[in-house]
Parts: C-alpha cells; sequence; structure tokens
C-alpha cells in the first residue's frame, strides 16, 4: 500500500506499508545418486520440510521543499521479519524460529542549481539502521562429524553511513562522483568474541559524453562493499563465524549507446569487477566463510531494442562473463554458477484494446556447480526456457496471464555440490507452469 499526501506547496508525506505470508513446502536438493536410485525429478527425500513466513513493515517520508526544486527528505521504517522452518538432511534435522526487526532513519538533502552553463545536483546524508535476529535452534545430528544441540542466539546489528554525491551537467558532458564512509558494529551473544566493528570507506566517478543527439559514450568506476547478513554469521549446526569480513568490489565500465532513430537502438559496454574476501558457503565446515583469493569477472555485453512499429517491440542482449578466482587455495578455478553465455531474446506485440501478449527466450551457458569452487566436478549443462506472457489493461485495472516454459523442458536452474558425502545435486525447475493475477491503482 502506497499513498501521498499534499501539504500546501512545501510538503509531501509519503506513506508505505506491506503485509506477506506464506507456508512453503521445501522439498530440497536431488542428489545424482537419487536419480541413480530410480527417483523422479518430481520426488523428494523430505516430505516434511517447509518454511513459515510472516513479514511486514511501515515506512513514513516526508518530503520538504525548499529554494525553488531542493528537497530534504527524511526516510524512517521498521520491518518485522518472522521465519519458522524444519528441514531434514543428511548429516542432521534443523528446527529453526528465527525473528528479525529492523528499524532504519535515513535523512538526505538534495540541493539543486540552475546556472546559465551547468546544472548541479548535490545529495549529502546520513543513514542509522538498527537491526536484531533472535533464533532458536534445534540440531539433531545424524554424523559424528557434528554434535546434536539446540542454540539460543542474539544478534544485532548497528549501521551508521554518511555521504555525498554530485552530479554536474556541462554542455554535452555529465560528470558524476561521490564518497561515502560506513560503519557497522556486530554483537553476538553467546560468542567468544562476542563483537566485531568494520569501518569501509566508498568511492564513485563517472563521466558521460553525448556524441551525437541522444547518442553517448562513458566510463565509471566505483569500489562498492557487501557486510555479511547476520544470518550469514551463523550456522545451523549451531555456530557462530566472527570472522566473517566484509567483501569488497572494485567495479569499472566503460561502453557506449548509439541511437539510430528514436526508436531503435544498440548498447555495448564491457567491465571488470575485481572483488576480495568473496562471501561463500562451505559444504564441508557447514558455514559461510571469506575466500582466500581475489576473484575477476571481465565480460562484455550487447544488447538491442527496436520498436518496430505501433505494434510490434523486439529486444535482445548477449553477455559474456569470465569469472575466475586469481589466488589463493582455488586460484585459476571458474567462480562456481557464473556461466561464460548467456542470452535472451524478447518480442512484444500490442494487438489493441487493451491486450500485450510477450514471448521471450532465455539461454544460460554451462557454468560450475554451485560451491565447487575447486571445479572437481563437470558443469551444469545449458539450457533454453521460452516463456510467454498476456496482458490486458483497462484504465487502472490490470488482469495478466504468465505462461512460464511454454515448451514444458525439463531443466534444472541451480545445482549444487552438497549432501554427506558431498557429490552433485540439483534443484530441478518446474515444467510448464502458469501465474495468474491483477493490479488496480487507486
Amino acid at each position: 500500500m502506497n499513498a501521498n499526501y499534499y501539504v500546501k506547496d512545501f510538503m509531501k508525506l509519503l506513506f508505505s506499508s506491506g503485509y506477506h505470508k506464506d507456508n512453503t513446502g521445501l522439498p530440497g536438493a536431488l542428489k545424482e545418486s537419487d536419480f541413480t536410485a530410480g527417483m523422479s525429478r518430481t520426488e523428494t527425500k523430505f516430505p516434511d520440510n517447509f518454511a513459515e513466513v510472516e513479514d511486514y513493515y511501515f515506512q513514513v517520508s516526508p518530503e520538504f521543499y525548499f529554494f525553488d526544486n531542493s528537497v530534504l527528505r527524511i526516510d524512517t521504517s521498521f520491518r518485522r521479519r518472522m521465519f519458522l522452518s524444519f528441514a531434514a538432511g543428511d548429516i542432521g534435522n534443523f528446527s529453526g524460529d528465527s525473528e528479525i526487526e529492523t528499524m532504519t532513519l535515513c535523512p538526505r538533502i538534495l540541493l539543486r542549481n540552475s546556472l546559465d552553463i551547468a546544472k548541479n545536483d548535490l545529495i549529502l546524508g546520513i543513514d542509522y539502521q538498527r537491526s536484531g535476529d533472535h533464533i532458536v535452534n534445534e540440531f539433531i545430528s545424524k554424523s559424528s562429524l557434528f554434535d546434536s544441540s539446540t542454540g539460543i542466539f542474539d544478534l544485532k546489528k548497528k549501521n551508521y553511513g554518511y555521504y555525498i554525491h554530485d552530479e554536474i551537467d556541462i554542455a554535452n558532458v555529465h560528470l558524476s562522483g561521490g564518497f561515502r564512509h560506513d560503519r557497522a558494529e556486530f554483537t553476538f551473544r553467546p560468542s567468544i568474541p562476542d563483537r566485531v566493528t568494520i569501518d569501509e570507506d566508498l568511492y564513485t566517478a563517472g563521466i558521460n559524453y553525448a556524441v551525437y543527439k541522444k547518442s553517448y559514450i562513458y566510463f565509471s568506476f566505483s569500489k562498492s562493499f557487501r557486510y555479511p547478513l547476520l544470518d550469514e554469521f551463523y550456522s545451523f549446526t549451531n555456530t557462530i563465524n566472527t570472522r566473517l569480513i566484509p567483501q569488497a568490489s572494485d567495479n569499472y565500465e566503460i561502453g557506449a549507446r548509439h541511437y539510430f532513430s528514436d526508436k531503435v537502438y544498440t548498447h555495448i559496454n564491457f567491465f571488470r569487477i575485481d572483488t576480495k574476501n568473496e562471501i561463500f558457503f562451505n559444504p564441508v565446515a557447514y558455514t559461510n566463510e571469506n575466500l582466500d583469493g581475489k576473484t575477476r569477472r571481465d565480460g562484455i555485453e550487447v544488447s538491442l531494442s527496436a520498436e518496430v512499429n505501433k505494434w510490434l517491440t523486439v529486444k535482445g542482449g548477449y553477455t559474456y562473463l569470465d569469472a575466475t578466482v586469481k589466488g589463493g587455495a582455488f586460484r585459476g578455478k571458474d567462480v562456481p554458477n557464473v556461466p561464460k553465455h548467456k542470452a535472451a531474446l524478447e518480442v512484444i506485440s500490442s494487438l489493441g484494446k487493451g491486450f500485450t501478449i510477450a514471448l521471450n527466450g532465455i539461454y544460460i551457458g554451462e557454468r560450475p556447480f554451485i560451491s565447487d569452487f575447486s571445479n572437481d566436478f563437470s558443469n551444469q549443462t545449458s539450457y533454453v526456457v521460452l516463456n510467454g506472457k498476456i496482458t490486458y489493461q483497462w484504465k487502472s485495472l490490470k488482469v495478466f496471464l504468465d505462461i512460464n516454459n511454454v515448451m514444458n523442458k525439463e531443466y534444472s536452474e541451480y545445482g549444487v555440490i552438497g549432501g554427506f558425502p558431498i557429490e552433485k545435486a540439483f534443484y530441478p525447475s518446474p515444467k510448464r507452469n502458469f501465474f495468474a493475477g491483477l493490479s488496480v491503482e487507486l
């Protein structure tokens, strides 16, 4: 739910809220040995596995306008997510009950200034977030490698940040740059040590040059990071890995977009992402860890969009991505679950009288199984999937029907290395399936 309320010309109050609840069966993966034993892709060895989720949030964001185009906005929000689950597996059974509460306060100010030769947008902001995760978990071990245990944990995080970002338009040149300092304080109880404090600095810079009408070339650099999530510190064998640290990346990108006309364009970009301390799940230790070597992702993306006429639009794209580990124990190995080749093609047709039909195809190439950093196993096979969508729009009412996997193909989007003993395992994707719904804008 979203609602806006205007207070004359100097203030707007934005409110949003949402509620979600579901009860989902978790059939788990099917191992290669399960298929050898005669199991079908629709069967499961763990029919009692489930997850129940209840999630709701509230957000209030007052906006104050001054100096014509400048804005002060203060985002405040509260979210509570309750998660109950049961999972039986090769090493044991897990019963988990967790409740996460998150509160945020994020004021920021946008200062807009327009001169004869330039336009400037300056953003300054402060972020504060407080999160708490209360976990009650019972682990009944089936393996001599782990002991059965019951764990009651309280994990907390306080996050402080301040930032500045500036964008300048001078004739055909658009310049941008920014800086952010971030600090996170984690506490874990019970645990030794019981607290961790992390500071990070981020940078971003970019230039965009309009070479002809709407066509442009650009270059950008950014230094980014990702803190471990609260539940990534925690293992359901009732241990906490306080040695886990943020992963950090340097991102480089150069590209161009050319408009053959207002309705036909092509885009190409080259990128490199160098990441250190990448967070990954170790299926042997049953916990999240940091890679001891840097990973590098070099790639090229090419896309095309063409509105052929008023009733037909065609979009397509191709990505080549070389993702390798550059040091440490897995030096020279391919990064798991990253295909070298991906492609997509979509055709959208407006049939008139509010009806639209779309057909898209997706190709995903071979890639190592998730968690197979040593590349000891053969790759997951490539696949092509076709999906369709029919939409009817009448004023503010929209009705849609999705037809997924039109050709009824058998494939697995995800494959992992896991189990005990470790082997290849698959999460079979659904064959032909349908999803329908409607939405109304008030």
